[in-house]
C-alpha cells in the first residue's frame, strides 16, 4: 500500500500479520476520538444535560475496538475485516491475478 515510513508517534507495529497478505507490516494506533476511553464514550461527557454519568456507547470512530489496526502492505482493516479502501481491494486483487498467472 505505501513505502514511505511513517513518523506518528502514536502508531506502533502490532505483534501479528495480516490475516489477509500474510505480512508483517501491521500497524496499530489507540482511537483518537475525543472522549473515548477503550472504545466506548461516556455519552455524560458529551452531553450533560440529556445523560447521566456512566451511560456508555461505543465510539463511533473505532466502533468499540479502543484502537486501529491495519496492514500497510495490502490495506487490509484487521478489525473490520475488510479493506480500507476500493484502491487498496482493487491494487490486492491486481497482485493476486498476478501471482496466479506465473
Amino acid at each position: 500500500m505505501s513505502d514511505e515510513p511513517f513518523f506518528d508517534d502514536d502508531i506502533e507495529y502490532a505483534d501479528q500479520s495480516c490475516p489477509k497478505c500474510g505480512g508483517y507490516d501491521v500497524l496499530r494506533q489507540d482511537c483518537t476520538a475525543i472522549h473515548c476511553d477503550e472504545g466506548y464514550v461516556d455519552e455524560h461527557e458529551t452531553d450533560a444535560i440529556n445523560y447521566a454519568p456512566g451511560e456508555y456507547v461505543k465510539c463511533d470512530e473505532c466502533r468499540g475496538y479502543g484502537c486501529h489496526i491495519w496492514c500497510r502492505t495490502c490495506g487490509w482493516d484487521v478489525l473490520e475485516q475488510r479493506f480500507l479502501s476500493k484502491k487498496c481491494e482493487d491494487e490486492f486483487s491486481a497482485r493476486e491475478e498476478e501471482v496466479r498467472q506465473k
